[in-house]
């Protein structure tokens, strides 16, 4: 990618216009971008050699919960500054 050389000014003013971009209700997870409890397959409990039975012969699924957000919204969703 060639090099821009944009001022500091011109770098300000991207990242004015990218966070404007973030409609607040998807940020605060409000409706109607609220969203039920979710559960997210995250393979299986063990490791390279066995994994844990459930009882069926089948391996048991570990699973990461995203918790249930209401219309009013929850906590801020960190924007692509505040990633780390």
């Amino acid at each position: 990618m060639p090099v821009l050389n944009l001022s500091a000014q011109d770098k300000q003013d991207i990242v004015a216009f990218l966070k404007s971009l973030t409609d607040e209700r998807v940020r605060f997870e409000k409706a109607p971008f609220d969203h039920p409890q979710l559960f997210i397959p995250n393979g299986h409990p063990g490791d390279q050699n066995s994994v844990t039975d459930d009882g069926t012969g089948k391996a048991t699924d570990e699973l990461i919960e995203i918790p249930a957000v209401g219309k009013n919204g929850g906590n801020a969703i960190k924007n692509f500054l505040e990633q780390g």
